[in-house]
Protein backbone atom coordinates (compact mmCIF):
# COMPACT_ATOMS: atom_id res chain seq x y z
CA UNK A 1 0.00 0.00 0.00
CA UNK A 2 1.14 3.27 -1.04
CA UNK A 3 1.82 5.88 1.82
CA UNK A 4 1.86 9.96 1.86
CA UNK A 5 5.50 10.65 2.22
CA UNK A 6 5.98 11.87 5.72
CA UNK A 7 6.73 15.60 4.24
CA UNK A 8 3.05 15.67 2.85
CA UNK A 9 1.37 14.75 6.18
CA UNK A 10 2.32 17.83 7.98
CA UNK A 11 0.48 20.30 5.79
CA UNK A 12 -2.59 18.13 6.98
CA UNK A 13 -2.19 18.24 10.43
CA UNK A 14 -1.61 22.16 10.56
CA UNK A 15 -4.80 22.38 8.33
CA UNK A 16 -7.30 19.88 10.84
CA UNK A 17 -5.10 21.99 13.88
CA UNK A 18 -6.23 25.44 12.74
CA UNK A 19 -9.79 23.89 12.12
CA UNK A 20 -10.29 22.67 15.02
CA UNK A 21 -8.84 26.03 16.45
CA UNK A 22 -11.49 27.53 14.69
CA UNK A 23 -14.33 25.23 15.77
CA UNK A 24 -14.10 25.82 19.37
CA UNK A 25 -13.40 29.95 18.59
CA UNK A 26 -16.01 30.10 16.49
CA UNK A 27 -18.26 28.34 18.92
CA UNK A 28 -17.19 29.79 22.39
CA UNK A 29 -17.65 33.26 20.37
CA UNK A 30 -21.13 32.38 19.18
CA UNK A 31 -22.91 34.53 21.85
CA UNK A 32 -19.91 37.36 22.63
CA UNK A 33 -21.12 39.14 19.86
CA UNK A 34 -24.11 41.83 20.17
CA UNK A 35 -27.01 41.60 18.05
CA UNK A 36 -26.28 42.76 14.17
CA UNK A 37 -29.82 44.34 13.47
CA UNK A 38 -33.70 43.58 14.47
CA UNK A 39 -33.52 40.90 12.29
CA UNK A 40 -32.25 38.27 14.65
CA UNK A 41 -34.74 38.63 17.28
CA UNK A 42 -37.79 38.43 14.67
CA UNK A 43 -36.01 35.31 12.70
CA UNK A 44 -35.63 33.62 16.41
CA UNK A 45 -38.81 34.65 17.40
CA UNK A 46 -40.75 33.17 14.09
CA UNK A 47 -38.81 29.64 14.70
CA UNK A 48 -39.95 29.66 18.93
CA UNK A 49 -43.35 30.09 17.68
CA UNK A 50 -43.13 27.30 15.28
CA UNK A 51 -41.51 25.22 17.27
CA UNK A 52 -43.92 25.83 20.05
CA UNK A 53 -47.34 25.69 17.97
CA UNK A 54 -47.78 28.86 17.33
CA UNK A 55 -47.08 28.83 13.69
CA UNK A 56 -44.81 30.79 11.26
CA UNK A 57 -45.40 33.92 13.03
CA UNK A 58 -44.23 36.99 15.24
CA UNK A 59 -46.38 39.51 17.87
CA UNK A 60 -42.47 41.91 18.07
CA UNK A 61 -44.39 44.67 15.74
CA UNK A 62 -47.91 43.95 16.72
CA UNK A 63 -50.53 43.45 14.17
CA UNK A 64 -48.20 45.15 11.60
CA UNK A 65 -49.10 43.50 8.35
CA UNK A 66 -50.58 40.09 9.85
CA UNK A 67 -47.09 39.33 10.98
CA UNK A 68 -48.57 37.96 14.60
CA UNK A 69 -50.41 35.47 12.80
CA UNK A 70 -48.16 34.86 9.45
CA UNK A 71 -44.57 36.17 8.62
CA UNK A 72 -43.63 35.12 5.36
CA UNK A 73 -40.76 37.13 4.07
CA UNK A 74 -38.25 35.00 5.78
CA UNK A 75 -37.68 31.28 4.85
CA UNK A 76 -39.49 28.91 6.64
CA UNK A 77 -37.33 26.21 5.58
CA UNK A 78 -34.56 28.16 7.89
CA UNK A 79 -37.04 28.51 10.55
CA UNK A 80 -38.15 25.31 10.61
CA UNK A 81 -33.90 24.59 11.04
CA UNK A 82 -33.25 26.92 13.89
CA UNK A 83 -36.94 25.57 15.85
CA UNK A 84 -35.36 22.68 16.10
CA UNK A 85 -32.42 24.05 17.67
CA UNK A 86 -33.81 26.37 20.13
CA UNK A 87 -36.42 23.62 20.96
CA UNK A 88 -33.29 20.90 21.80
CA UNK A 89 -31.26 23.98 23.69
CA UNK A 90 -33.72 26.81 24.55
CA UNK A 91 -34.70 29.99 23.80
CA UNK A 92 -31.64 31.99 23.99
CA UNK A 93 -28.93 33.76 22.02
CA UNK A 94 -26.83 30.77 21.44
CA UNK A 95 -29.63 28.44 20.54
CA UNK A 96 -31.03 31.05 18.09
CA UNK A 97 -27.31 31.13 16.38
CA UNK A 98 -25.79 27.68 16.37
CA UNK A 99 -27.93 26.90 13.45
CA UNK A 100 -26.13 29.58 11.26
CA UNK A 101 -23.01 28.17 13.02
CA UNK A 102 -24.03 24.88 11.60
CA UNK A 103 -24.44 26.41 8.29
CA UNK A 104 -20.83 27.49 8.38
CA UNK A 105 -19.41 24.28 8.88
CA UNK A 106 -21.51 22.82 5.99
CA UNK A 107 -20.48 25.60 3.73
CA UNK A 108 -16.38 25.02 4.75
CA UNK A 109 -17.06 21.03 4.17
CA UNK A 110 -19.17 21.91 0.88
CA UNK A 111 -16.22 23.76 0.17
CA UNK A 112 -13.58 21.29 0.55
CA UNK A 113 -15.74 18.67 -1.64
CA UNK A 114 -16.41 21.24 -4.33
CA UNK A 115 -12.34 21.88 -4.42
CA UNK A 116 -11.40 18.07 -4.34
CA UNK A 117 -13.66 17.09 -7.27
CA UNK A 118 -13.09 20.11 -9.19
CA UNK A 119 -9.28 20.52 -8.99
CA UNK A 120 -7.73 17.79 -6.22
CA UNK A 121 -7.98 17.30 -2.72
CA UNK A 122 -5.04 19.78 -1.44
CA UNK A 123 -6.78 22.48 -3.35
CA UNK A 124 -10.28 21.11 -1.56
CA UNK A 125 -8.55 21.29 1.46
CA UNK A 126 -7.06 24.26 1.23
CA UNK A 127 -10.44 26.31 0.04
CA UNK A 128 -12.47 24.50 2.73
CA UNK A 129 -9.87 26.30 5.11
CA UNK A 130 -9.91 29.77 3.33
CA UNK A 131 -13.94 29.76 3.50
CA UNK A 132 -14.31 28.49 7.36
CA UNK A 133 -11.74 31.47 8.19
CA UNK A 134 -13.51 34.30 6.13
CA UNK A 135 -14.34 37.84 8.04
CA UNK A 136 -17.48 37.40 6.09
CA UNK A 137 -18.09 34.07 6.77
CA UNK A 138 -17.73 34.45 10.51
CA UNK A 139 -20.31 37.53 10.56
CA UNK A 140 -22.93 34.96 8.95
CA UNK A 141 -22.22 32.16 11.23
CA UNK A 142 -22.50 34.63 14.26
CA UNK A 143 -26.45 36.15 13.03
CA UNK A 144 -29.56 34.24 13.53
CA UNK A 145 -30.36 35.01 9.48
CA UNK A 146 -29.88 32.38 6.68
CA UNK A 147 -26.85 33.51 4.75
CA UNK A 148 -24.74 31.02 6.18
CA UNK A 149 -27.56 28.71 4.49
CA UNK A 150 -28.24 30.13 1.48
CA UNK A 151 -24.28 29.43 0.75
CA UNK A 152 -24.05 26.10 1.75
CA UNK A 153 -27.31 25.54 -0.62
CA UNK A 154 -25.31 26.71 -3.08
CA UNK A 155 -22.39 24.89 -2.79
CA UNK A 156 -24.17 21.64 -1.96
CA UNK A 157 -25.64 22.49 -5.45
CA UNK A 158 -22.41 22.81 -7.47
CA UNK A 159 -21.32 19.79 -5.76
CA UNK A 160 -24.01 17.76 -7.04
CA UNK A 161 -24.05 19.15 -10.00
CA UNK A 162 -20.06 18.24 -10.35
CA UNK A 163 -20.64 14.84 -9.30
CA UNK A 164 -23.55 14.53 -11.81
CA UNK A 165 -22.07 15.86 -14.53
CA UNK A 166 -19.19 13.08 -13.99
CA UNK A 167 -21.87 10.81 -13.66
CA UNK A 168 -24.98 11.23 -15.57
CA UNK A 169 -27.92 9.48 -14.85
CA UNK A 170 -31.72 10.39 -15.66
CA UNK A 171 -32.61 9.68 -12.18
CA UNK A 172 -29.53 11.87 -10.86
CA UNK A 173 -30.56 14.82 -13.34
CA UNK A 174 -34.38 14.58 -11.67
CA UNK A 175 -32.77 14.99 -7.81
CA UNK A 176 -30.46 17.63 -9.15
CA UNK A 177 -33.53 20.02 -10.18
CA UNK A 178 -34.83 19.00 -6.73
CA UNK A 179 -31.57 19.84 -5.05
CA UNK A 180 -31.35 23.02 -7.15
CA UNK A 181 -34.77 24.49 -6.05
CA UNK A 182 -34.22 24.13 -3.01
CA UNK A 183 -30.84 25.34 -2.95
CA UNK A 184 -32.22 28.58 -4.80
CA UNK A 185 -34.97 29.69 -2.85
CA UNK A 186 -35.45 27.56 0.09
CA UNK A 187 -33.30 30.01 2.70
CA UNK A 188 -33.45 33.34 0.38
CA UNK A 189 -34.13 34.03 -3.07
CA UNK A 190 -30.40 35.66 -3.57
CA UNK A 191 -29.50 31.92 -3.76
CA UNK A 192 -31.78 32.02 -7.15
CA UNK A 193 -28.83 33.66 -8.99
CA UNK A 194 -26.39 31.10 -8.60
CA UNK A 195 -28.84 28.26 -9.52
CA UNK A 196 -29.47 30.05 -12.89
CA UNK A 197 -26.36 29.61 -13.58
CA UNK A 198 -26.05 25.86 -12.97
CA UNK A 199 -29.60 25.53 -14.84
CA UNK A 200 -27.87 27.29 -17.57
CA UNK A 201 -24.43 24.63 -17.60
CA UNK A 202 -27.39 21.99 -17.74
CA UNK A 203 -28.91 23.33 -20.65
CA UNK A 204 -25.71 24.46 -22.79
CA UNK A 205 -23.87 21.00 -22.08
CA UNK A 206 -26.87 18.68 -22.84
CA UNK A 207 -29.13 20.34 -25.50
CA UNK A 208 -27.55 18.89 -28.60
CA UNK A 209 -28.32 15.17 -28.00
CA UNK A 210 -31.59 13.50 -27.50
CA UNK A 211 -30.67 12.00 -24.22
CA UNK A 212 -29.33 15.09 -22.96
CA UNK A 213 -32.61 16.70 -23.90
CA UNK A 214 -34.39 14.33 -21.09
CA UNK A 215 -31.90 15.19 -18.79
CA UNK A 216 -32.44 18.72 -19.14
CA UNK A 217 -36.26 17.83 -19.02
CA UNK A 218 -35.73 15.84 -15.86
CA UNK A 219 -34.06 18.53 -13.85
CA UNK A 220 -36.75 20.57 -15.02
CA UNK A 221 -39.34 18.43 -13.27
CA UNK A 222 -37.07 17.88 -10.27
CA UNK A 223 -36.99 21.87 -10.02
CA UNK A 224 -40.48 22.16 -10.19
CA UNK A 225 -41.38 20.23 -8.12
CA UNK A 226 -39.03 21.36 -5.39
CA UNK A 227 -40.42 24.60 -6.42
CA UNK A 228 -43.81 24.14 -5.79
CA UNK A 229 -43.05 22.39 -2.18
CA UNK A 230 -41.28 25.80 -1.06
CA UNK A 231 -44.03 27.63 -2.62
CA UNK A 232 -46.76 25.58 -0.69
CA UNK A 233 -44.47 25.93 2.66
CA UNK A 234 -44.83 30.17 2.54
CA UNK A 235 -48.55 30.20 1.46
CA UNK A 236 -50.26 27.73 3.31
CA UNK A 237 -52.05 28.14 5.60
CA UNK A 238 -52.79 31.85 4.91
CA UNK A 239 -52.55 32.31 1.26
CA UNK A 240 -54.34 35.50 1.47
CA UNK A 241 -51.93 36.37 4.13
CA UNK A 242 -48.65 35.85 2.11
CA UNK A 243 -50.25 37.64 -1.11
CA UNK A 244 -50.77 40.47 0.76
CA UNK A 245 -47.26 40.92 2.49
CA UNK A 246 -45.71 40.05 -0.95
CA UNK A 247 -47.71 42.91 -1.91
CA UNK A 248 -46.63 45.18 1.17
CA UNK A 249 -43.19 44.45 1.15
CA UNK A 250 -42.49 44.39 -2.93
CA UNK A 251 -39.60 46.78 -2.81
CA UNK A 252 -37.29 44.38 -0.91
CA UNK A 253 -38.31 41.81 -3.73
CA UNK A 254 -35.70 40.76 -6.85
CA UNK A 255 -36.53 42.97 -10.05
CA UNK A 256 -38.00 45.70 -7.99
CA UNK A 257 -36.25 49.34 -9.00
CA UNK A 258 -35.39 50.22 -12.74
CA UNK A 259 -32.36 48.88 -14.80
CA UNK A 260 -30.08 52.46 -13.41
CA UNK A 261 -31.63 52.06 -9.51
CA UNK A 262 -30.48 48.43 -9.49
CA UNK A 263 -27.35 48.86 -11.02
CA UNK A 264 -26.44 51.88 -8.97
CA UNK A 265 -26.65 49.45 -6.35
CA UNK A 266 -25.02 47.11 -7.38
CA UNK A 267 -21.84 49.00 -7.61
CA UNK A 268 -22.14 50.56 -4.59
CA UNK A 269 -22.86 46.94 -3.21
CA UNK A 270 -19.57 45.61 -4.94
CA UNK A 271 -17.11 48.78 -3.56
CA UNK A 272 -18.27 48.48 -0.14
CA UNK A 273 -17.91 44.44 -0.30
CA UNK A 274 -14.33 44.40 -1.79
CA UNK A 275 -13.03 48.09 -2.42
CA UNK A 276 -14.13 49.65 0.72
CA UNK A 277 -14.05 47.35 3.43
CA UNK A 278 -13.97 48.53 7.13
CA UNK A 279 -11.82 45.29 7.46
CA UNK A 280 -8.27 45.49 6.54
CA UNK A 281 -8.96 41.34 6.42
CA UNK A 282 -11.86 41.15 3.77
CA UNK A 283 -10.09 43.88 1.44
CA UNK A 284 -6.87 41.75 1.71
CA UNK A 285 -9.04 38.15 0.80
CA UNK A 286 -10.17 40.32 -1.76
CA UNK A 287 -6.93 40.56 -3.26
CA UNK A 288 -5.90 37.41 -2.96
CA UNK A 289 -9.58 36.42 -4.58
CA UNK A 290 -8.74 38.56 -7.90
CA UNK A 291 -4.70 37.31 -7.96
CA UNK A 292 -6.50 33.86 -8.29
CA UNK A 293 -8.90 35.33 -10.85
CA UNK A 294 -6.56 35.92 -13.00
CA UNK A 295 -4.72 33.35 -12.42
CA UNK A 296 -7.59 31.00 -13.58
CA UNK A 297 -8.66 33.48 -16.53
CA UNK A 298 -4.43 32.55 -17.66
CA UNK A 299 -5.17 29.16 -17.52
CA UNK A 300 -8.70 28.95 -18.79
CA UNK A 301 -8.82 25.52 -18.12
CA UNK A 302 -12.20 23.70 -18.00
CA UNK A 303 -12.80 23.39 -14.14
CA UNK A 304 -11.15 27.66 -14.30
CA UNK A 305 -13.95 28.23 -17.24
CA UNK A 306 -16.68 26.75 -14.52
CA UNK A 307 -15.78 28.24 -11.97
CA UNK A 308 -15.32 31.98 -13.57
CA UNK A 309 -18.55 31.40 -14.92
CA UNK A 310 -21.07 30.91 -11.80
CA UNK A 311 -18.89 33.70 -10.13
CA UNK A 312 -19.49 36.08 -12.98
CA UNK A 313 -22.29 35.97 -14.13
CA UNK A 314 -23.69 35.45 -10.35
CA UNK A 315 -22.57 38.39 -9.53
CA UNK A 316 -24.13 39.87 -12.53
CA UNK A 317 -27.58 38.83 -11.85
CA UNK A 318 -27.55 39.89 -7.98
CA UNK A 319 -25.79 43.30 -8.84
CA UNK A 320 -28.68 43.71 -11.63
CA UNK A 321 -31.66 41.50 -10.47
CA UNK A 322 -31.79 42.40 -6.65
CA UNK A 323 -32.17 45.94 -5.57
CA UNK A 324 -32.53 45.33 -1.21
CA UNK A 325 -28.36 44.40 -1.12
CA UNK A 326 -27.76 43.62 2.88
CA UNK A 327 -24.07 43.68 3.94
CA UNK A 328 -24.21 40.36 5.08
CA UNK A 329 -24.57 38.61 1.60
CA UNK A 330 -20.95 39.35 1.21
CA UNK A 331 -20.02 35.64 2.34
CA UNK A 332 -22.09 34.32 -0.36
CA UNK A 333 -19.25 34.53 -3.29
CA UNK A 334 -16.37 33.67 -0.30
CA UNK A 335 -16.12 30.10 -1.29
CA UNK A 336 -16.04 30.93 -5.02
CA UNK A 337 -13.05 33.16 -4.03
CA UNK A 338 -11.25 30.83 -1.37
CA UNK A 339 -11.51 27.80 -4.32
CA UNK A 340 -10.02 30.78 -6.80
CA UNK A 341 -7.40 31.34 -4.40
CA UNK A 342 -6.54 28.07 -3.23
CA UNK A 343 -5.98 26.55 -7.24
CA UNK A 344 -3.62 29.52 -8.15
CA UNK A 345 -1.76 28.43 -4.85
CA UNK A 346 -1.84 24.72 -5.41
CA UNK A 347 -0.36 25.13 -8.92
CA UNK A 348 2.17 27.98 -8.55
CA UNK A 349 3.68 25.87 -5.73
CA UNK A 350 5.86 23.82 -7.68
CA UNK A 351 7.41 26.14 -9.77
CA UNK A 352 8.28 27.84 -7.15
CA UNK A 353 9.89 24.29 -6.30
CA UNK A 354 11.33 24.52 -9.12
CA UNK A 355 12.55 28.57 -9.30
CA UNK A 356 13.61 28.87 -5.68
CA UNK A 357 15.28 25.05 -4.89
CA UNK A 358 17.74 27.01 -2.82
CA UNK A 359 15.24 27.66 -0.42
CA UNK A 360 12.17 25.02 -1.07
CA UNK A 361 13.99 22.09 -1.38
CA UNK A 362 13.46 20.17 1.44
CA UNK A 363 8.95 21.56 1.04
CA UNK A 364 6.45 19.63 -0.65
CA UNK A 365 4.91 21.36 -2.87
CA UNK A 366 1.52 21.15 -0.45
CA UNK A 367 4.00 22.99 2.27
CA UNK A 368 4.46 25.57 -0.03
CA UNK A 369 1.07 26.23 -1.40
CA UNK A 370 0.10 26.33 2.53
CA UNK A 371 2.74 28.85 3.08
CA UNK A 372 1.11 31.11 0.44
CA UNK A 373 -2.06 31.27 1.75
CA UNK A 374 -0.63 31.25 5.50
CA UNK A 375 -0.37 35.00 6.13
CA UNK A 376 -4.42 35.31 4.41
CA UNK A 377 -5.51 32.63 6.98
CA UNK A 378 -3.34 34.49 10.39
CA UNK A 379 -4.70 37.81 9.07
CA UNK A 380 -8.44 36.95 9.36
CA UNK A 381 -7.69 35.02 12.32
CA UNK A 382 -7.00 37.85 13.95
CA UNK A 383 -9.81 39.87 12.92
CA UNK A 384 -11.83 37.50 14.84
Amino acid sequence: MNQTPPSNKYPLLLVVAFMIAIVGINLYSLEQYPLADCDEIMYADVSYNFITGDGFSTDLVGQLHDLDRNQVLFARLYHVGQGVIIYLLGNTLFAARLFSFLGWGATALLTFLVGKRLFDSTTGVLAGLLAAVSLNALYASHISRSIAWVTAGVMCTFYYYLVVKEHPTRTRYLFLGFVASFGAVGFHLNGAWFILVIGLLVVVENYRTAEGRWWIALFAIGGTAALGIIVLMHFLPYPALTMSQVRSFREVMPWAGTLGVRLRSGLNFLRDAYFESMSHAVSAFTAFALAGIIYALHRREKSDRLLLILFGLSILGFTLGTRHKYNAYFSLWDPLEALFIASAATRISPAIMRRLPAFFSKLSSRQIALLLILPLVSLNLAGW
